[in-house]
C-alpha cells in the first residue's frame, strides 16, 4: 500500500504520476486484480488528475474515523 504521496510542484506536469499509475495498473491487472481503489484528499486537487486518467469518484464514499489523539508523524 502506498500512502500520502504528493507530487512536488516542481515535478508536476511531466507525466511522472501518470506513468506511476499506469505501472500500478499493469501490475494489478497482471496479478488478476479486478479493482483498484484509491483515496485522495480534497485539499491537494488530485481528484481531477485521477478522473483524467479514468478513475470514477462517484461510485464509492470513503469515511474516516481518526484516532484520538492523532498518532505522531514518523
Amino acid at each position: 500500500m502506498v500512502e500520502n504521496v504528493v507530487t512536488l510542484s516542481k515535478h508536476r506536469g511531466q507525466g511522472l504520476s501518470r506513468a506511476v499509475m499506469r505501472h500500478i495498473e499493469e501490475v494489478v491487472w497482471a496479478a488478476q486484480g479486478y479493482k483498484i481503489m484509491l483515496l485522495t484528499g480534497r485539499d491537494y486537487g488530485a481528484r481531477g488528475f485521477y478522473e483524467a486518467i479514468g478513475y470514477d469518484g462517484e461510485e464509492k464514499v470513503a469515511m474516516i474515523r481518526r484516532r484520538t489523539p492523532p498518532r505522531k508523524a514518523t
